[in-house]
């Protein structure tokens, strides 16, 4: 050692691309054995002053495709499920008012048919009836009760 104290060894191309580099990542690299390629490429390649590490770029890019990717599956699993959901929901009560204004409709026409049946039956006699009632009034002369349907 002399008085201008220690000698260092010249900075090598290693260190001087290493220098925008955070601390922990050349170290990191400088005592991994077994450097991945991506890894490589961020160490040999020249960072820009930001100090933005290529791999935590990646990685943080990586993170948010899968985060998004998994939002937009839950989205898209979410909307599914409502949709299967307001269908089944539409169709239970399409089919319920179908079935509803059927048994209405099918009521209403058995009233409806019921009603003229009993008013048509009440004009007319029986068989057996009206043939007596009929030569009834042929034998005493006068109009026939019961309405003759022709």
């Amino acid at each position: 050692m002399d008085e201008a104290g220690p000698v260092q060894a010249p900075e090598s191309k290693w260190h001087r691309r290493a220098k925008f580099l955070p601390v922990y990542t050349v170290q990191h690299y400088r005592s991994t054995a077994y450097r991945n390629i991506a890894c490589l490429v961020v160490v040999f390649i020249p960072r820009p002053p930001s100090r933005c590490c290529c791999c935590c770029c990646c990685c943080c890019c990586c993170c948010c495709c899968c985060c998004c990717c998994c939002v937009f599956l839950f989205c898209l699993l979410f909307v599914g499920v409502v949709v299967v959901v307001v269908c089944v929901v539409v169709v239970v009560v399409a089919v319920f008012v179908l079935v509803f204004v059927v048994v209405g409709v099918a009521f209403g026409v058995g009233v409806v048919v019921g009603a003229v049946g009993v008013v048509r039956s009440s004009r007319r006699c029986s068989g057996s009836a009206r043939a007596r009632a009929h030569v009834g009034a042929l034998l005493e002369h006068r109009e026939s009760p019961c309405r003759v349907s022709a």
